[in-house]
């Protein structure tokens, strides 16, 4: 069985969304790498969000009512948040 990795699982799960026409699920990176390089990757792959570690409360937060309102969106869109 093949593992994936954040990236790889990302660039899968938005193959299948488009061939299905389906809406994108909201997708958030979680890591400890704080480089901007990783950031641009993540969200380049089709990431909704990025938070680093340690992470800050106020982030999280911010992180989850992006995640509420993209899921109760009357499109279903997701929108990209950068933290």
């Amino acid at each position: 069985m093949h593992l994936y990795d954040g990236i790889e699982a990302t660039h899968e799960i938005r193959k299948i969304e488009t061939a299905e026409n389906i809406p994108p699920a909201f997708i958030s990176a979680l890591t400890a790498n704080i480089t901007t390089e990783i950031r641009h990757v993540c969200l380049d792959a089709g990431m909704s969000s990025y938070l680093n570690k340690p992470i800050q409360i106020e982030r999280l937060a911010q992180m989850l009512e992006q995640a509420y309102r993209a899921l109760h969106a009357s499109n279903g869109a997701t929108e990209k948040v950068e933290s």
